[in-house]
């Protein structure tokens, strides 16, 4: 059966867009209601411009909300951007959107928390999830030869992955196994008998970092596609733990955003963030 997006729920998807004039699009959808997670052009035929308007489709998360309860004419929008690191057709970007209650929206860029959104109304009903790709006349037609192109044409969803937050009463009857590891309790920033491992951290290579659920609330599943330690690392890049490739129990730390660093002798392979939820 069909299942309904609703509040209290996080989903993310890992997109790579296409490469022509037509959308590559992550949003949901219901009575007069829209979440718009993300929606890319590739190549626009409408312009050549680096730094205008339309080259800024591929190059940024556009976010956006809808309430349209009066018919479109009347809609009420919401919308925000956030920088991507490379275009949206270069590689793969997880994109989420945390419904966090009827009034926040929260979207989410490779597991960080980037722009939080109050709808024009109330988002109180279900929605449904949509992947789909289109064209708009403002943003210029695709070219028939890369319609056919199929380094171009594509775009590729590499997985899906939906949450749904519980009360603690509920979440305690489930036991961490025993050869989990406990990470201490700590704040997001405290540096206080940490060792700083980095001056600066931000995701780097974060493909070579596997992790799951983000955000999260009491484990995380980690692993890696090269040989080296895992560091728990703060938004200082000052280092909290070690952890195992597997489960890990990190009910204690403190809510906020952490990072996880594959380091070997080679030095500092690869980063990725996640968020910790309370």
């Amino acid at each position: 059966p069909t299942q309904e997006a609703t509040i209290g729920s996080y989903y993310e998807a890992s997109i790579r867009g296409s490469d022509i004039s037509m959308t590559s699009a992550f949003w949901f959808q219901g009575n007069k209601t829209e979440i718009d997670v993300t929606e890319n052009f590739g190549y626009t035929t409408a312009s050549t411009e680096v730094d205008d308007y339309y080259y800024k489709q591929r190059s940024e998360m556009k976010s956006n909300t809808h309430s349209f309860s009066q018919g479109w004419d009347n809609d009420i929008k919401t919308p925000m951007d956030a920088e991507l690191d490379a275009e949206s057709d270069h590689k793969f970007f997880t994109y989420g959107v945390y419904w966090k209650d009827k009034n926040t929206i929260i979207m989410y860029l490779n597991g960080v928390a980037v722009n939080t959104m109050t709808p024009g109304e109330d988002f109180d009903k279900a929605q449904y999830m949509y992947f789909d790709t289109e064209t708009f006349e403002w943003q210029g037609y695709p070219i028939i030869n890369n319609l056919k192109d199929p380094d171009r044409n594509t775009m590729y969803v590499n997985w899906v992955r939906s949450y749904k937050l519980v009360d603690d009463d509920n979440q305690d009857t489930t036991t961490v196994p025993d050869d989990t590891i406990t990470v201490p309790p700590v704040t997001p920033d405290e540096p206080d008998t940490t060792t700083a491992i980095t001056k600066q951290i931000s995701p780097i290579n974060s493909e070579m970092i596997t992790l799951y659920p983000n955000p999260t609330t009491k484990q995380i599943s980690v692993s890696a596609s090269a040989n080296g330690k895992l560091i728990l690392a703060n938004v200082k890049g000052n280092e909290i733990a070690t952890l195992k490739s597997g489960v890990n129990n990190i009910s204690e730390l403190k809510a906020g955003i952490y990072f996880i660093i594959l380091k070997n002798s080679n030095g500092i392979q690869a980063v990725r963030n996640f968020y910790k939820l309370k």
